[in-house]
């Protein structure tokens, strides 16, 4: 069995790639070929909807019973969001004093959030959920910081 050069544990399907990256390729290239698998996806999933049904059970059962679940997820999101990893988000977090860059609230049950820059997608801090809003909600426009300041009377 040959394997593919882009996941060398995977069986070789084409262009040296496994079937996952080799399915992506090819709707990268061929928007025809995305449509047509979305296409059949559909119809399977109305045939079978029963069958389709089933297994998104099986597959919430199974992850229910992985204790590791949330945190495989927190992984995944990290890496795929903001380019970091769980250890440099506990690294950064540590260097904040376990709290909130901005309020310095230590962390309750929920996990703080990362905050990066929209438009370059650089990380700059963590943050608590209600600075995290704040700041999103101010970010867009800073005139409006300036009006909470001139109405809290700071400038």
């Amino acid at each position: 069995m040959q394997l593919a050069t882009c996941h060398p544990n995977r069986k070789l399907i084409g262009h040296g790639l496994c079937k996952n990256c080799y399915d992506k390729h090819l709707k990268e290239v061929n928007p025809a070929y995305k449509e047509r698998q979305l296409a059949n996806k559909r119809e399977w999933y109305k045939k079978n909807s029963e069958e389709a049904k089933k297994k998104e059970r099986e597959r919430n059962r199974k992850r229910s019973q992985d204790p590791n679940h949330k945190l495989k997820v927190r992984r995944y999101t990290l890496k795929r969001q903001y380019g970091i990893t769980i250890g440099e988000y506990e690294e950064m977090l540590a260097q904040q004093n376990n709290s909130c860059a901005l309020c310095f609230r230590k962390q309750g049950k929920a996990n703080f959030h990362v905050d990066h820059c929209h438009k370059t997608g650089r990380v700059r801090g963590i943050l608590c959920h209600q600075c995290n809003w704040y700041l999103g909600t101010i970010e867009e426009d800073l005139a409006i910081m300036n009006r909470i300041k001139e109405y809290l009377g700071v400038l």
